[in-house]
């Protein structure tokens, strides 16, 4: 059961993204996948393994699974939020203010199923970090275009 949300989350946003009009290059998908898939393993074992502020699927060490979802679903969302990306800075908030209640619902309910386990790490905390990711992949998108 614990597996199901990150099986559906990644689904979905697979389906999303085969569906959504594509306004990236193979190179920008490229560079914004390797990118995000850093930045998620990154922040997250930082976090999670060295401050010990939460585990996935009731583990304290990272499973093959684990791995393979923090290389996938942040980055299809991630590329789906640049597809979608509006161009005014009015609108780009607002985008930014929704990404991150769907960054927040997702997590929300890997916490419920029992996917992510806190142990001194609050949702709360995370608000930032899914509002900054919008803002990074906006500047990430313009320094890959600048000519």
């Amino acid at each position: 059961m614990m597996y199901s949300v990150p099986i559906i989350i990644l689904t979905l946003g697979l389906i999303l993204l085969f569906f959504i009009p594509k306004r990236l290059s193979i190179k920008e998908v490229y560079n914004t996948w390797t990118a995000i898939a850093l930045l998620t393993v990154l922040t997250d074992l930082i976090v999670g393994a060295v401050f010990d502020k939460f585990d996935f699927a009731g583990s304290k060490k990272i499973q093959l699974s684990d791995l393979f979802f923090e290389i996938t679903i942040t980055p299809v969302y991630g590329i789906i939020l640049l597809c979608l990306m509006p161009e005014s800075k009015v609108r780009f908030l607002i985008t930014s203010l929704l990404w991150t209640v769907i960054g927040i619902s997702i997590e929300w309910l890997n916490v419920m199923v029992g996917y992510l386990d806190y142990k001194g790490w609050s949702l709360w905390y995370s608000i930032p970090f899914y509002f900054a990711t919008c803002y990074f992949l906006r500047w990430h998108l313009w320094f890959l275009r600048r000519g």
